[in-house]
C-alpha cells in the first residue's frame, strides 16, 4: 500500500502565493489602508481614535428594500455612506444591502460577513447558509463591502489571469520576475480603478460601516456573525462599540495579534494538512470512489503538466496559481474532501 507523507511539490509555497493573489483580488485596498488581518488590537483602537462622529449619531437613513433576484425570497436595498468617515457630510459611497425577512416570531436582524476580504455578503446570502431556527426568528442581512461586488467597487481584475497562469513557486530567476511583475500589474490596475475609494478601504471603516447598517435597519443593538476574515470585522467593531452588541458569533477567528506572515504561514500550514487528511481518505475510499490511486501524485503530475504549459484557453485557463486555489477550497470544509 503506498502510504503518502510527504506534501506535494510546491504545494505549501503553492498554497502561500495563491492565498496573496485571492487576498489581493478580494480587497487590494487593505495593504493600502494599512488596516488587514495582521493589524494588531492596538492598532484597530488607534483607528477608532479619530474624531469622526460614530455612524449612531448621524441621522438614521432609510432604506428602500425592493424585491431582487438574488436569492430566494431576498430583498435588496443600497445605503450611502460617507467615502470617509472622517469627512461625514463629504462624498459618499453606495453599500449593497440584501435581506431575506423572518419567517416567523421576529426577535431582530442578524447581520452576516463571510470573510475574505472581499467576500460578497450578496452571494453568501444568496446560499441560504442559515439554518431554519435562525430564519425564522430573525431577518437575515448582509452586504456587500467597500469597494466589492454591487458596492462602490475597486475593479482591477483584468491582470489576475495573467498572474494566475503563472508558476507560485518560481524556481527561476526569470519565473520570480514574471511573478512580481504580475503582481504589479494588478496593484497598478487596482489604484487606477479608484485610487480614492482605495485609500478608505480598511477594517476600521468596514466596521464603521457595519454600525451605519444597524442603525439604519433601526435594531438595537446588533446581532452578527462573521466567518473567516469577518471574525476581524467582528472584533473591530466589538472595540469600537462594545455597547452595541446583542450577540456577535465569530466562526474561523483571525488572531489580531499575528503579523501578516506569521498568519499566512499558519493558515498554509492548516491548508496542507486539510490536503494530506484529503490524500488519506481518498487512498482509503479507493480509486473507484476517489477517481484517483494516488490524489498527492496525481496533484504532483497536473502541477508539473500546468507550470510547463497552462491547460485550456481564454478565460477558462488552469495554471498553477488556478491549481493551488482549487487545492485551498477544497481545504476549507470537509464536504470538499
Amino acid at each position: 500500500m503506498n502510504t503518502r507523507t510527504v506534501r506535494p511539490a510546491g504545494l505549501a509555497r503553492g498554497l502561500v502565493a495563491a492565498m496573496l493573489v485571492s487576498i489581493l483580488i478580494g480587497a487590494c485596498a487593505e495593504s493600502e489602508a494599512g488596516t488587514t488581518a495582521s493589524k494588531s488590537s492596538n492598532n484597530r483602537a488607534t483607528a477608532t481614535a479619530q474624531e469622526t462622529p460614530p455612524p449612531s449619531e448621524q441621522p438614521k437613513s432609510k432604506l428602500d428594500w425592493t424585491d431582487c433576484d438574488v436569492g430566494r425570497n431576498t430583498q435588496c436595498a443600497t445605503l450611502q455612506v460617507p467615502l470617509d468617515w472622517a469627512e461625514p457630510t463629504g462624498p459618499k459611497i453606495g453599500l449593497a444591502l440584501v435581506r431575506v425577512l423572518a419567517t416567523g416570531d421576529r426577535i431582530g436582524s442578524l447581520i452576516g460577513n463571510p470573510g475574505g476580504p472581499g467576500g460578497s455578503g450578496l452571494e453568501f446570502l444568496a446560499a441560504d447558509p442559515f439554518s431554519e431556527a435562525l430564519t425564522r426568528r430573525f431577518d437575515t442581512v448582509s452586504w456587500d463591502p467597500r469597494g466589492v461586488g454591487k458596492s462602490t467597487p475597486v475593479s482591477c481584475n483584468e491582470s489576475v489571469p495573467d498572474l494566475l497562469a503563472l508558476d507560485p513557486d518560481p524556481d527561476t530567476a526569470a519565473e520570480q520576475a514574471a511573478l512580481d511583475q504580475a503582481a504589479e500589474a494588478i496593484s497598478t490596475d487596482c489604484a487606477d480603478s479608484d485610487l480614492s475609494l482605495l485609500e478608505h478601504i480598511s477594517t476600521a471603516e468596514v466596521a464603521k460601516d457595519l454600525e451605519a447598517i444597524r442603525v439604519a435597519l433601526g435594531d438595537e443593538p446588533l446581532n452578527y456573525i462573521g466567518f473567516s476574515y469577518g471574525t476581524q470585522i467582528g472584533q473591530t467593531y466589538a472595540e469600537m462599540y462594545p455597547k452595541k452588541i446583542r450577540s456577535m458569533v465569530l466562526d474561523g477567528v483571525v488572531d489580531p495579534s499575528l503579523g501578516y506572515t506569521e498568519f499566512l504561514l499558519g493558515q498554509t500550514a492548516a491548508f496542507d494538512a486539510s490536503f494530506e487528511e484529503n490524500v488519506k481518505r481518498c487512498e482509503q475510499a479507493g480509486p473507484e470512489e476517489c477517481g484517483v490511486r494516488d490524489l498527492g501524485a496525481a496533484y504532483d503530475q497536473v502541477h508539473s503538466m500546468v507550470e510547463q504549459e497552462p491547460l485550456g484557453s481564454g478565460d477558462s485557463v488552469l495554471g498553477p496559481g488556478e491549481l493551488a486555489t482549487a487545492a485551498i477550497m477544497t481545504g476549507y470544509y470537509e464536504d470538499g474532501w
